[in-house]
């Protein structure tokens, strides 16, 4: 699978000087395809009850093969027997995975809308193509210089060792601290 190129610098250029964001809505959660699971997903709508954080999004599709062998992409992915009667969303395709570098442009055009937002992932490797190594080449030099007084990109990674409710937990202390700084910022979990 083929994957365009971006110009991130561009991408962050178009949708922060875009004129329909509704300002102080609060923070949107970013949930990255790697921490799609139940104890994540119940802290979230913990955090959106509680008024914490404006609301949630997912940045990844999910490839999923039909019956009849057609692909699919599903938004956010489902679990594995997921049915819906009269629509074949089929079964995740193996092997199939959203590249990270769409994650990066879901990501940003949330810009628009927003001016704090806060990816959930454990995704912490720095491969070239890989999710922190392109928010810290392309995204975090552009907030850093351009917008540093408006916009708050915190990517909250869990490291490897953590457990996921002690994860959800330490998300949750850094929504109640509310301390998102303008910029790009990383805390490890």
């Amino acid at each position: 699978m083929t994957t365009p190129r971006f110009n991130y610098q561009e991408i962050l250029s178009t949708v922060i000087n875009a004129d329909i964001r509704e300002y102080d809505r609060g923070p949107l959660i970013c949930l990255d395809e790697s921490l799609n699971n139940q104890t994540v997903q119940a802290t979230i709508e913990t955090l959106l009850t509680r008024g914490l954080a404006a609301d949630s999004c997912y940045l990844w599709s999910q490839p999923r093969i039909r019956t009849e062998g057609s692909l699919v992409s599903v938004m956010g992915g489902l679990r594995r027997h997921v049915s819906i009667p009269g629509l074949d969303l089929g079964r995740p395709a193996k092997y199939l995975s959203w590249d990270d570098r769409l994650v990066v442009y879901r990501l940003l055009a949330h810009f628009t809308t927003y001016t704090t937002l806060v990816l959930l992932t454990e995704n912490t490797k720095t491969a070239q193509f890989g999710l922190r190594r392109l928010l810290r080449i392309y995204v975090k030099p552009y907030l850093s210089t351009n917008h540093l007084d408006r916009f708050s990109l915190t990517a909250l990674f869990k490291k490897w060792r953590t457990n996921y409710p002690d994860y959800c937990r330490r998300v949750a202390e850094v929504f109640e601290e509310g301390a998102f700084t303008c910029g790009y910022s990383e805390v490890e979990l």
